[in-house]
């Protein structure tokens, strides 16, 4: 492994995909491998592990609030 302070929080994902995911459902780990490749390796990928902040992942990973589960499928239904 290699010193935490070399360590990206692409590395770490990598090493998660790879051995972290053992036992797991087939669909689960094609989720979490988009998810990743796509999503959190692209935006951060390249900091490293150890200066990683919660203030670096959470305006990119909040949630906006959308519609919910009876307005999709009413408005679904109409179309």
């Amino acid at each position: 492994m290699m010193s935490p302070h070399v360590y990206t929080v692409g590395q770490a994902v990598k090493d998660w995909l790879e051995f972290g995911l053992s036992g797991r459902d087939p669909e689960t780990v094609a989720t979490r491998r988009i998810l990743a490749t796509q999503h959190v390796i692209p935006a951060l990928g390249a900091r490293k592990l150890p200066a990683l902040s919660a203030e670096d992942v959470d305006p990119g990973w909040r949630r906006k609030p959308g519609p919910s589960a009876r307005e999709h499928c009413s408005t679904s239904d109409r179309s």
